[in-house]
């Protein structure tokens, strides 16, 4: 009678146990990997609303800073463009509006730059003037961007601000 010998190898039960594990690795690893593309995703799309908000604000800022006068909107009352009186005939008057949901600036007889990237909207912009008599007049800025999704849920932000402005000169 001949003695069976044991060969070296995988039996099949293990090969499908072994198959079974890496697969249960590679899901779990590929499913890690989504949600980081995803959350990177909204990081750049927050970055993005945070950036837009803030240049569009600090701008706004510095030209009320150096603006003579608030031309619009009139005293104690509000509206969605700001008119400054500068001192600088070059760039008198500077005004702020929005045309289809992008923050424009315009300075004297130069042309329209937009503030605000095409990856956002400006959804709501107020300028309020604030007029104490004896004291200088105050611009209160109310701003609010969205960042233009596509219809993509996992891309969605928006941002909202509000500050005070006091004019120097």
């Amino acid at each position: 009678m001949k003695k069976l010998t044991k060969t070296k190898g995988f039996t099949l039960i293990e090969l499908l146990i072994y198959i079974a594990i890496l697969v249960f690795v590679l899901v779990l690893v590929s499913g890690m990997i989504v949600i980081t593309l995803h959350t990177r995703d909204r990081i750049k799309v927050t970055t993005e609303v945070q950036q837009n908000l803030i240049f569009s604000i600090e701008k706004i800022a510095y030209a009320t800073r150096k603006a003579l006068d608030v031309n619009l909107p009139d005293d104690n009352s509000s509206g969605s463009t700001l008119s400054l009186a500068m001192a600088d005939a070059d760039v008198n008057p500077t005004v702020f509006s929005v045309s289809d949901g992008v923050l424009q600036i315009k300075e004297g007889t130069s042309d329209v730059q937009d503030l605000t990237t095409d990856k956002v909207t400006v959804s709501s912009i107020i300028f309020y003037q604030v007029n104490n008599t004896g004291a200088k007049p105050t611009v209160q800025i109310s701003l609010a961007i969205d960042y233009n999704a596509g219809g993509n849920p996992y891309l969605q932000a928006s941002s909202s601000r509000q500050t005070t402005i006091s004019l120097r000169q």
